[in-house]
């Protein structure tokens, strides 16, 4: 587009306009207070690239100048016109230059520069009249590397076992593919477990093939950082590759009688399959939660046996098993079986018997007086299924504890003479259910035995589990002593 410029016959017209009266009519208006500089017609017409003496299109290798020439359309007057030359790399304004922002517009429409890196510049150049106003024309050119990457290859497909050497090698080629250097780094489920040779010995290398020997199973991705020294960039490429264990843990097998109970015990083998040479055995076991448990390495150490030795059954409940196998590289892996419940005949009797009693709650409360053992129970009659079962210690030979149904009545924090007894739940005149003895006014057990007859003819349970009957268990609730 051709710009109209003011020229001198505007300085006619202002003077004839001060001769109507518009404008003051001193000379040194005229004169001095209105000076506008003349500029011609002037447009650009094109920004033309050329490196090395030969015009560039869409592409120029690293290394070489780019020169730059902004042409003004023919017969433009290019007189007090000032130009201004730029550069930006990639699509954003995070790394780019000017003259102008060194404030250094040129009246020359030729300009120099030399990319610093690989990739898509924009080039631009503005043209700047006196007056401010410009014209800007821009152009695109890439800048090739030099070389290029031809591939990654491995000597050996996927799956592999640990321990077995895999070679990777990076295909790079081209003018200036001695400028790259090589990281080579891998992974492990993700990122759970990576290194690289930067990580390894603070530097790239210029090797051109990495073996590795993995000691642990997974999927592992591998990558080969390309970074061109003189640029300073870095392309990234990458391999998925599978390594399997030697081995499998396929099973724990249990050996059993049924029904177990408590003086039963548990055998158990781990089933692997593959090399098991250096295999290392924890077995576990686990009651109602861990409640309680043991192990090996809780018991020492690891066994180099893949059976599970005898475990005898003192207490019943529900028992789960699991054995951790372990190899020469630290690898671990864990089964379980759990479910196994080892009944009592204490508990099968007192559940049983319950089936035959209603209480006016949702709770029943049976005490075997013999064994020593009290059940809480919730449901209603033919349907009460236990909820808590405790050892407890009731009524002594010459203070036995009541026999009979009864219900549960009044409650209280504590009672004694000598001694002290907390959170009590009476269910017969004087027969309590409340804590062990403690010396009076403090919670320092006096008399804390389980599982006997020692009682003045009260329930005494460990104190927590009498605050739980106590916070717990509704007035009402029948209470069946039985031995």
């Amino acid at each position: 587009m051709r710009w109209k410029r003011l020229t001198r016959w505007c300085l006619g017209l202002l003077v004839a306009l001060a001769g109507m009266g518009a404008l003051p009519t001193t000379p040194a208006y005229a004169e001095d207070q209105v000076r506008l500089e003349t500029v011609g017609d002037w447009s650009v017409s094109a920004l033309q690239l050329s490196s090395e003496g030969d015009a560039l299109t869409t592409s120029v290798p690293w290394g070489q100048e780019i020169d730059v020439r902004l042409v003004l359309e023919p017969g433009s007057d290019n007189a007090g016109l000032r130009y201004n030359f730029g550069w930006r790399f990639g699509d954003t304004w995070d790394e780019w230059d000017s003259l102008a922002l060194h404030g250094a517009e040129q009246a020359d429409a030729t300009w120099s520069f030399r990319p610093t890196k690989v990739g898509r510049y924009y080039v631009f150049a503005d043209a700047i009249a006196p007056d401010g106003r410009k014209e800007t024309l821009d152009a695109t050119i890439e800048v090739d590397k030099g070389w290029s990457f031809d591939g990654l290859a491995l000597d050996k497909t996927s799956p592999q076992y640990v321990d077995t050497d895999l070679t990777l090698s990076v295909q790079v080629s081209g003018v200036r593919s001695k400028a790259v250097v090589f990281n080579y780094v891998w992974q492990r489920d993700n990122w759970a477990d990576w290194s690289s040779t930067v990580k390894e010995t603070g530097e790239h290398v210029t090797e051109r093939s990495h073996t590795y020997t993995f000691t642990h199973s997974g999927d592992y991705t591998l990558y080969v950082d390309c970074h061109d020294q003189e640029t300073g960039q870095t392309w990234t490429y990458e391999q998925d590759f599978r390594v399997n264990k030697t081995w499998n843990l396929e099973r724990l097998d249990l050996s059993y009688e049924t029904p177990l109970y408590i003086g039963g015990g548990v055998y158990g083998t781990a089933v692997v399959s593959g090399d098991t040479a250096g295999l290392k055995y924890n077995f576990v076991w686990e009651r109602d939660g861990w409640a309680d448990w043991n192990s090996n390495l809780r018991a020492g150490s690891y066994t180099s046996s893949s059976t599970m030795s005898w475990v005898p059954i003192a207490v019943s409940g529900t028992y789960s098993f699991a054995v951790d196998v372990v190899d020469a590289h630290g690898e671990q892996q864990t089964v379980s079986v759990g479910g196994v419940v080892v009944g009592s005949p204490v508990r099968d009797r007192m559940t049983s018997m319950a089936q035959g009693y209603a209480s006016n709650t949702s709770w029943l409360i049976m005490i075997d007086t013999t064994n020593n053992y009290l059940g809480i129970y919730r449901g209603g009659r033919g349907a009460w299924n236990l909820d808590r079962f405790w050892i407890c210690s009731t009524g002594a030979p010459a203070t036995p504890t009541v026999l009979g149904e009864y219900t549960v009545k009044a409650k209280g924090y504590s009672f004694g003479h000598g001694y002290t007894c907390y959170y009590y739940t009476q269910f017969y005149g004087d027969y309590l259910i409340h804590s062990v003895k403690y010396y009076q006014g403090t919670f320092n057990v006096l008399d804390g035995r389980m599982g006997m007859n020692i009682s003045e003819g009260c329930i005494r349970l460990p104190i927590d589990q009498a605050k739980w009957i106590w916070d717990n268990v509704p007035t009402g609730t029948k209470v069946v002593t039985y031995r």
